[in-house]
């Protein structure tokens, strides 16, 4: 079977036990060994989540400039507004429970001259980000993939760490040592947005791990003459 996603269920240096961990707003298998689970978030916690959303009053800004004070009042109430009237997370849900199997640990592919790939998604969004490419990618005859779509922690299904420490360095070495449990001693990774952060860390502290890196995203400071 082909390895189409994995839900990273702890992410911290110093695993949680169980009684030390929130309770989640979603069925989420609590052992260790491989178990597959459909997604299924709690209706209250959706009903209070379309209250707060309808509830939202935006502040006053003094201006519309992203990058000064955030995303702008007016498009943040037009998100507020969507997301209140017209968003059903049931029919989101239901499309990611038909078109991917989903697993609390690990699933192991079954081509063995398939390139694995761990595919990091950026902010604020999940692994549902690449839903379009796994199916292309993993069932390529001529290049196949055993892609690895993980959350980052804190992000969709994979809950938040429990300990202080785990920055987006730290979580490249989480990852590598996630693929190597899965047995993949070399595999590329492809980044976006925030998930390129945490990429270009692991070209550095597990470089050997790395066939390569392919983002569409980087960071480069603005020069007097762009600032002019």
């Amino acid at each position: 079977m082909l390895l189409q996603r994995i839900l990273w269920l702890s992410a911290t240096a110093v695993s949680a036990q169980p009684s030390d961990r929130p309770r989640l707003n979603f069925n989420f298998p609590s052992n260790s060994e491989p178990q597959r689970f459909t997604i299924k978030v709690d209706e209250s916690f959706l009903n209070n989540t379309i209250h707060k959303v309808r509830s939202y009053r935006p502040t006053h800004g003094l201006s519309s400039t992203w990058d000064i004070e955030g995303p702008p009042a007016k498009s943040l109430t037009d998100v507020a507004e969507y997301w209140g009237t017209q968003y059903d997370w049931n029919n989101v849900q239901k499309k990611m429970n038909d078109d991917f199997d989903h697993y609390a640990t690990t699933v192991s592919g079954g081509d063995t001259n398939a390139t694995p790939l761990l595919l990091l998604h950026g902010w604020p969004s999940t692994n549902l980000e690449w839903s379009k490419v796994i199916k292309p990618l993993s069932e390529n005859s001529e290049q196949p993939f055993h892609i690895v779509a993980p959350d980052l922690p804190g992000f969709g299904f994979s809950p938040e760490p429990q300990h202080p420490g785990l920055g987006l360095r730290e979580m490249g070495s989480a990852f590598d040592a996630l693929m190597h449990q899965l047995g993949y001693e070399k595999y590329g990774i492809a980044t976006t947005n925030l998930g390129w952060v945490t990429g270009r860390w692991m070209t550095i502290d597990v470089r050997d791990s790395i066939l390569g890196h392919m983002c569409d995203f980087f960071l480069a400071e603005a020069t007097t003459e762009d600032q002019a």
